[in-house]
């Protein structure tokens, strides 16, 4: 979930930071010239679609993006050289509820259409990329998910919350920094009341979209608009949405994805140096990839050591999830055998939020940190006899470093701050006290033993 800062000081610093022409006016209001009749769909080589779920409170954060991506338009061509379709949700204060189709025509945004529809449907996902293929045809697609993320998890809540009293600051290294003193999902449970959420949450509606139903959506997309072709880059600009869960879902229907392990300030993107990669001829999306991640660590580490951000190649997921399925079926043998809970306790050190990177969530540990901490650690393994246990630190070395190598593969570029250096750009679930409801019905957990492995592991 994008995160909202506390205090009025460390939004002027976040501000200073940004100071660039599109922030000398933020107006709250929806003033887009309408689409002209005359208009001609041209196709580009990139089309970005943005679905901007804004009906809560990242209100006036989905202006000030759009407004850099008017920027954007009026001091470079990009309308000639990509094409940018935004379906827009708010609600402005004293209005009613408005979606908008926007289309990057010339040097502005323009209503190509305007009603009211539910960001958390995955048919509105659906029709959204529909909707920009007919007006903004594009040879490859890049879709964005702008709104609150929660990661592999549901957590249950009935509405946004004001998630300041995450942050505090730091007047000595004059940064924002997290407060990890409670959990990310203990706070929104402990605070709100029951309805089942995930992402691009709707506020109008109390609708969200779960992962699993952007995974059927990608699905109807590449299957009946696509000709079965893969959707080019997703990439979240939200929280905690780079999870082993989440990638699980998209997977089979994108090629690549941007994501961060870590809670997203609400700024979000700087979308005008984002999007600026693509003013180039054939543009490619492993170097947008290391472009975005390089745009986000030169805004973020100028404000707080506690950011996150992957570009992952899900063409090399497979064998990741093969080998993590091994680690988790060599973790059942052992748990079932071990001497004195000497397996149990290996987890524990290994995965321990004191000991293994974690992050405002810390049921969500860094995968390669993880397992760094399983070969530390693997010479305290004691199974009931000699030989049994070493067969199993034998092989559990050897997929432990298959799955590293498998990691280096996936992820194509990482930034993270001070405060997170050891993290290798994908999380991982493994709870410390209780499995999380949700979990058990992710396609991972369906599919893979690392459920079997946490649940034997949490009465062991």
């Amino acid at each position: 979930m994008k995160k909202i800062i506390k205090f009025y000081f460390v939004l002027s610093f976040l501000l200073q930071i940004f100071s660039i022409a599109a922030y000398s006016k933020i107006a709250y209001n929806n003033n887009f010239n309408l689409l002209p009749a005359h208009y001609v769909p041209q196709e580009r080589d990139v089309t970005i679609i943005l679905y901007m779920a804004a009906d809560n409170d990242l209100r006036a954060f989905v202006y000030r993006n759009l407004e850099e991506i008017k920027y954007l338009l009026k001091v470079t061509p990009a309308t000639e050289n990509f094409n940018i379709f935004i379906h827009l949700d708010v609600h402005n204060p004293g209005q009613k509820k408005m979606t908008f189709h926007l289309v990057a025509y010339q040097k502005e945004l323009c209503i190509a259409w305007q009603g009211e529809m539910d960001s958390g449907r995955e048919e509105t996902l659906i029709y959204t990329y529909t909707e920009a293929m007919k007006f903004c045809p594009g040879k490859k697609v890049a879709l964005g998910l702008w709104n609150h993320g929660t990661g592999d998890l549901n957590p249950n809540i009935s509405k946004i919350f004001n998630s300041s009293n995450l942050y505090d600051f730091d007047p000595i290294e004059q940064k924002i920094v997290l407060n990890r003193n409670i959990g990310f999902f203990d706070y929104l449970e402990n605070t709100c009341a029951n309805d089942d959420r995930g992402i691009c949450f709707d506020d109008s509606t109390h609708n969200y979209l779960s992962n699993q139903k952007v995974g059927a959506a990608l699905e109807k997309i590449c299957t009946n608009f696509r000709g079965h072709k893969k959707i080019d880059l997703v990439f979240c600009d939200a929280c905690l949405m780079a999870g082993i869960g989440f990638i699980r879902e998209i997977k089979p229907w994108t090629n690549y994805l941007i994501a961060s392990e870590e809670v997203v300030l609400a700024t979000g993107f700087r979308y005008d140096q984002v999007l600026n990669f693509f003013n180039q001829p054939h543009p490619d999306m492993k170097d947008f990839i290391r472009h975005t991640i390089q745009v986000f660590e030169n805004t973020y580490q100028k404000m707080t050591p506690d950011y996150t951000l992957s570009g992952i190649d899900l063409n090399y997921v497979d064998p990741l999830y093969d080998n993590i399925n091994k680690i988790a079926k060599l973790l059942i043998l052992g748990l079932k055998n071990q001497k004195n809970r000497l397996v149990k306790d290996f987890i524990k050190l290994s995965s321990w939020r004191t000991n293994c990177t974690s992050f405002d969530e810390p049921t969500y540990k860094d995968l390669k940190h993880l397992l760094l901490n399983f070969l530390k650690n693997i010479d305290m393994i004691e199974l009931t006899s000699a030989e049994l246990t070493a067969a199993l630190k034998t092989q559990l070395k050897e997929k432990i470093h298959n799955t590293l190598n498998q990691l280096s593969e996936c992820v194509i570029a990482h930034c993270a701050g001070k405060n997170l250096l050891q993290s290798g750009g994908i999380s991982i679930y493994i709870p410390e006290i209780r499995i999380h409801s949700s979990f058990q019905h992710t396609t991972f957990a369906k599919t893979n033993q690392w459920l079997n492995m946490i649940e034997l592991y949490m009465i062991s």
